[in-house]
């Protein structure tokens, strides 16, 4: 399955905390994040969050982008460096704009053996976009690895990396 990596925010709806699009919230200030999205099963409203590793396996990725006023999707590899426990997503346009962001599977692995432990590193979609195929993913957020590099592809390369949102992007294989 070929998945976009979101833009979303973290916000309370209806009682329950998780991520919804940026657009779905009346805020003028927010802060979003990046999302991989990762299928798993539910079971009565709960994910199972043992199939976490087996559904980044089983996906491939990508990164929606606007590159000197152009929309272009980056492709994505998940790998683990060797010696390493923490997969990093490598995103490669062009051997020109390389953006590469951390999965931290530790903290993910640790949430999803705990019950009751906050779910700031595992989400699930909260919000009231019309795609009801966005619940049938848990959402780990990417944290990229080099802040300044990111910076400088604006300053440099006119990149500006976006995510899908409902007014940006593209969805692949009717994958949500």
């Amino acid at each position: 399955m070929i998945l976009p990596v979101f833009q979303l925010t973290w916000s309370q709806v209806d009682d329950k905390f998780g991520l919804v699009f940026p657009s779905e919230l009346d805020y003028e200030t927010q802060t979003f994040v990046y999302a991989l999205p990762v299928p798993v099963n539910f079971n009565n409203g709960r994910p199972d969050y043992s199939q976490i590793d087996s559904g980044l396996a089983s996906s491939e990725y990508y990164l929606p982008c606007e590159i000197d006023g152009r929309y272009v999707e980056i492709e994505g590899e998940l790998s683990y460096p060797e010696g390493g426990d923490t997969p990093i997503v490598q995103f490669n346009y062009q051997n020109q704009v390389k953006i590469d962001f951390e999965v931290d599977l530790y903290r993910v692995r640790t949430f999803y053996r705990k019950e009751g432990v906050s779910t700031r590193y595992v989400d699930q979609y909260v919000g009231t976009h019309r795609h009801d195929r966005l619940r049938n993913f848990v959402f780990i957020i990417l944290e990229p690895t080099d802040i300044t590099g990111m910076n400088n592809l604006f300053n440099e390369k006119r990149v500006i990396i976006v995510g899908y949102t409902p007014f940006f992007g593209s969805l692949v294989d009717g994958a949500v």
